[in-house]
């Protein structure tokens, strides 16, 4: 009885509230968790939201861990824009967007916890800098801008500690300046993009036309309210048959024992470079035939995609046999309004091409198509365990599509 009157005197004691870490819907978050996470972040009060990561994040987080000085994960995009650009009104409508999309509000914090954890931190902000160079020659003023943008990569990202994204704002004249977005890549994919520049284009010019920020950020905080969260995903995903999904993934894989790469035919030349882009145009009468044929057997221009990939993999690789990985969206989930989600969803898995002899093109495309339609359902599975069941392990895949 003494003891029960000493925890009732306890509580009654702390005038605050204290959450635990069942006030999370986090799976696997101990206490002891909890009090790290907190301290990370300036105190219990900053904590909104704590969430797991799901595979594809957890293999950037550990390449971030492993090779911190890798520029694979930071993304950067450069927006061009006419006419003079308010700095308090791009530096508030960075800060709405921010309140809107809690993933711009994330850290990765994975120091001391049992599991890595994404935290939503309650007053996080995007990072914002500026830069003028109103006056300077045109050529030099490129030259700046390049140098500015380079060093934005090479800076890189604490995923606990910092913002990650971040805006560098150059002005050039009266008449134009650019945006210099960076964001790590393990917040958000591709994808997101146009719906994040697109909200700050949209937050920026109701500011200019008047709009009071005390009323932009009501409706923000509707809209967030409306919106399903990225959270919502990561609870869906740790719900599905993951077993059962392996199994799917052992079966397309069954009995495959080569190595699909495209070789090099001589050595390259070191290079600090790591992508080049090569765009190649299809005539309108290729396009023509590749709707009609897509029509005619209600197949994706992506399956056709796809199935010639594989038959110049195996031309390039001498193999009848050949496994690729293939980028998905992801966003083929069962979770409300997941087109409008901000948040990483893509996932690579491997996509099986084989050819038999005396097989129609025809035949080939039906098949990968229906490969195609089966493995959608199980896209969820990371690549990693996917990669464990096989021979090959790690190398199993060796080119993207």
């Amino acid at each position: 009885m003494a003891a029960l009157l000493a925890v009732k005197d306890h509580c009654i004691a702390i005038k605050e509230s204290v959450r635990t870490p069942s006030d999370y819907r986090a799976a696997y978050l101990s206490r002891t968790d909890l009090t790290v996470i907190q301290q990370a972040v300036g105190g219990s009060s900053q904590v909104e939201r704590i969430y797991g990561l799901t595979s594809l994040q957890k293999g950037m987080l550990y390449h971030s861990i492993a090779e911190p000085e890798s520029t694979a994960y930071r993304n950067q995009n450069i927006f061009i824009g006419q006419g003079y650009a308010d700095e308090h009104m791009v530096k508030q409508a960075l800060k709405l967007l921010a309140i809107r999309h809690e993933v711009l509000r994330t850290a990765i914090i994975h120091k001391d916890l049992s599991m890595p954890k994404q935290v939503v931190i309650r007053e996080r902000e995007v990072e914002y800098e500026r830069t003028d160079l109103t006056g300077v020659e045109a050529t030099v003023q490129a030259e700046m801008v390049e140098a500015i943008a380079h060093d934005q990569i090479q800076r890189g990202f604490d995923l606990a500690q910092d913002p990650l994204l971040r805006v560098h704002h150059v002005v050039l004249s009266k008449d134009g300046y650019q945006l210099i977005w960076n964001f790590h890549h393990i917040i958000m994919d591709g994808w997101c993009l146009s719906t994040v520049y697109g909200e700050f284009n949209r937050l920026y010019k109701a500011l200019q036309k008047g709009a009071l920020t005390s009323d932009l950020k009501e409706q923000v905080i509707k809209d967030k309210q409306d919106q399903t969260s990225y959270e919502d995903y990561i609870e869906w995903l740790e719900k599905q048959d993951h077993e059962q999904g392996l199994s799917y993934w052992s079966d397309v894989l069954a009995g495959y024992e080569e190595v699909a790469e495209i070789k090099p035919v001589h050595t390259p030349q070191e290079s600090e470079e790591q992508v080049q882009r090569l765009a190649i145009t299809l005539t309108p009468e290729d396009r023509l035939r590749i709707k009609e044929l897509t029509s005619a057997h209600q197949m994706t221009v992506s399956n056709v995609v796809e199935t010639a990939w594989g038959v110049v993999l195996q031309a390039y690789s001498g193999q009848k046999d050949v496994v690729f990985g293939k980028v998905t969206s992801g966003r083929q989930s069962d979770v409300r309004g997941i087109e409008d989600i901000v948040g990483l969803f893509i996932n690579t898995i491997p996509v099986r091409v084989t050819s038999k002899e005396g097989m129609s093109v025809m035949r080939l495309l039906k098949e990968m198509q229906q490969q195609a339609s089966e493995s959608e359902q199980y896209a969820y599975c990371s690549l990693a365990e996917i990669q464990a069941q096989t021979e090959q392990k790690q190398h199993l895949i060796q080119v993207l599509y």
